[in-house]
């Protein structure tokens, strides 16, 4: 069934194909037109200055003179000078041998004649080349431009709109049979070529002048000459190139047609190859040395196939704009450097472009979506980072890419962006090459810092979200671990250790990254309280002791925060209790490793957990800490937990202090030292 017009009038269709036709015909005559101008007028001013040195040196080409009449003229003036002749021929005849006349004006004019010109003849033949270029460019451009006024220009009094566009087809098929548009492109390539011809010729010229003249012109021409050259010759040297021109269009087309002869010429050599030595698949009973030799023939083919069709497909370009769209494509689907999301957000930081970018995300591959939004997530903490500490080592973007401090809005649209990609369950195909930019340090580190620097609200329920994920049974050891970092980082940084403790040995270990200080440990609800704690419950039944350990440590961190500042969990029961209860059950989990896995798992531990495990049970028995906790029961139970918890790792770990494998220089968790002080404080 045909699709009903609502208009139910055909010539208003017409006229819209005619109208659009004729707008994108007249903008590309303008953009010719354009061009035309502006090397009309650099030929006219190449011309003057060309005929200038022109009509200069053509006085030195002039024919030599005729002697003979010189000669003439000389005598001539002589006799008519009645002493300059008396004066010769009494010379000559008073003289023991007198001197013939002729012989004595010989002498005369051989010193008093000008040399003759000994002028280059090259460098006027290359100006007089360099001036018919330009003036053939002028004229040429001349008469396209004339072609251009007709074309643009719609032809009036027809009957309908179908007409109009019938008229356009007839005339593009004729520009393009006629190349048109090559006749444009070659005209710069000839007011470059002129250009170059008059420089060779002003060197050669400096040359005959001498060499002090010469040698500062030679220099700056030759560099301009290589520049040209090499901007020229770059984009067929391989890659996408901004050097784009006419003449870097024929000599990438010269070099793809040369590329492709070669292709054709190895490939027909390896053909008789292969029929005369009769090259076949080798037998099972064949040696490997003989199937590796067929499998390297084979894959030489391969590649010498994909190769020269490759270059086939590039040989049927036919401008500048068909082969950037192939490029594109490649540049999309396999460019691991673009950083479209980076650049649009140092030219645009506003809201909208935030949320324009977060609409994008949604609907571009994973593999995508991650490299874009870890390299604005890292753009954007680097510049809180920056502003709050210059000593941060938060990546900085390249030089040259100003970006402004993020608001609060703009941290926290950028934060989610990051955190939704990172909370998506991949298969495990796509988690073994490079799509999980996450499992890098540093990207877990910007996304902390980012849920760092969020308003408390958005913060917590970002966290929140992260414990909901850890809930997931579909995560990988290696993301749960993944998520625990960020985790870890979000509540206890290793600058806010450094601060709280005063340690010069954790002053080593700081990155001075942003909002070092949150108070994202208050939490609110006790929805939040449960998701927490299933969190721990759920990591804790799935056999993986450094998860567990990494787990029990955060929550214990939130405790003592919470009990440190003041503040109590939502439904506790006396300040403490929570904080208790994790240290109690913190150490019947240490009770049920052996030496051997506990041995195992430390090596597998990051470094900040270690610092957090051992800033915990140092900070127990620190007055803020002990004198907050709401009963002497309290007290009295959280060091005797941490008493135990101390002893335990001792004695598993078979050693009183413990040196954790990628620590700072100096750092070691005294274990009897944090055993006898949490005694002194349960009596």
């Amino acid at each position: 069934m045909k699709s009903q017009n609502p208009t139910g009038a055909p010539e208003e269709a017409w006229l819209k194909l005619a109208d659009t036709a004729w707008a994108y015909e007249k903008n590309r005559a303008d953009r010719w037109r354009n061009e035309i101008n502006t090397l009309l007028t650099f030929a006219g001013l190449f011309s003057a200055v060309l005929t200038a040195f022109v009509v200069q040196y053509y006085a030195v080409l002039l024919p030599a003179p005729d002697f003979n009449m010189i000669i003439l003229e000389r005598i001539l003036s002589l006799q008519l000078s009645n002493m300059a002749t008396n004066a010769v021929v009494v010379a000559a005849a008073n003289s023991s041998n007198p001197v013939p006349v002729p012989m004595a004006l010989t002498n005369y004019l051989s010193t008093n004649l000008p040399p003759p010109p000994a002028a280059p003849r090259w460098i006027a033949a290359l100006w007089f080349v360099a001036l018919v270029f330009s003036l053939s460019a002028a004229s040429v451009g001349l008469a396209v431009n004339q072609w251009l006024n007709f074309h643009a220009t719609e032809q009036a009094g027809l009957q309908d709109a179908s007409q109009s566009i019938w008229t356009w087809q007839l005339r593009r098929h004729a520009l393009d049979k006629g190349q048109v548009e090559n006749m444009v492109s070659i005209l710069p390539s000839l007011l470059q070529v002129a250009l170059v011809l008059f420089l060779v010729g002003i060197v050669g010229y400096l040359w005959e002048l001498g060499f002090d003249i010469a040698v500062p012109s030679t220099v700056v021409v030759g560099a301009l000459l290589l520049f040209l050259a090499f901007t020229s010759v770059s984009p067929a040297l391989g890659g996408y190139s901004p050097y784009k021109s006419p003449q870097a269009w024929w000599i990438w087309k010269a070099c793809i047609r040369t590329r492709w002869a070669v292709y054709w010429v190895v490939m027909l050599l390896h053909h008789m190859v292969d029929v005369l030595i009769k090259i076949q698949i080798p037998l099972q009973s064949s040696s490997i040395r003989v199937y590796n030799i067929y499998q390297r023939i084979k894959d030489l083919r391969a590649s010498l196939v994909q190769h020269q069709a490759r270059t086939r497909t590039l040989m049927m370009k036919k401008n500048w704009l068909e082969y950037e769209a192939s490029c594109l494509d490649d540049w999309i689907t396999h460019s691991k450097n673009n950083t479209i999301f980076r650049d649009i957000y140092s030219i645009a930081n506003d809201i909208a472009v935030l949320r324009a970018m977060e609409t994008c995300v949604r609907a571009m591959p994973s593999a995508r979506a991650m490299r874009h939004v870890t390299q604005l997530g890292q753009t954007a903490f680097a510049a809180l980072s920056n502003r709050q500490d210059s000593r941060s080592r938060a990546p900085r973007p390249p030089s040259g890419n100003q970006h402004d401090v993020p608001d609060s809005t703009s941290t926290t649209l950028i934060g989610h962006m990051v955190l939704d990609e990172f909370i998506n369950i991949r298969p495990q195909t796509e988690l073994d090459d490079d799509t999980q930019a996450l499992d890098l340090d540093s990207n877990r580190r910007m996304l902390s810092g980012l849920i760092r620097a969020m308003p408390p609200t958005h913060g917590i329920e970002a966290c929140m979200t992260l414990f909901q994920h850890l809930r997931d049974d579909r995560l990988s050891k290696k993301q749960r671990r993944a998520t625990l970092d960020v985790v870890r980082n979000i509540y206890v940084p290793v600058d806010f250790l450094a601060e709280d403790l005063q340690d010069s040995k954790m002053q080593a270990a700081r990155t001075y990254d942003c909002a070092p200080y949150t108070e994202l440990y208050r939490l609110r609800d006790i929805e939040n309280w449960e998701c927490v704690q299933t969190a721990l419950m759920t990591v804790s039944k799935l056999g993986d002791p450094v998860s567990t350990i990494q787990i029990m440590t955060i929550v214990l961190a939130i405790c003592m925060l919470s009990v440190k500042n003041g503040h109590t969990l939502p439904h506790e029961p006396s300040r403490g209790a929570y904080l208790d209860d994790m240290l109690q059950r913190f150490d019947e989990y240490l009770a049920t490793l052996r030496r051997k896995e506990l041995k195992i798992t430390i090596r597998h531990l990051p470094p900040p957990a270690v610092y957090i495990l051992d800033w915990a049970l140092a900070r127990m028995s620190f007055s803020d800490i002990y004198s907050a906790l709401g009963a002497t029961e309290i007290r009295r139970n959280i060091m005797i937990s941490t008493n135990h918890i101390a002893r335990r790792l001792q004695w598993l770990l078979t050693r009183k202090a413990w040196t954790p494998q990628g620590a700072v220089q100096g750092f070691c968790v005294q274990l009897h030292w944090l055993v006898r002080l949490a005694r002194m404080r349960s009596r």
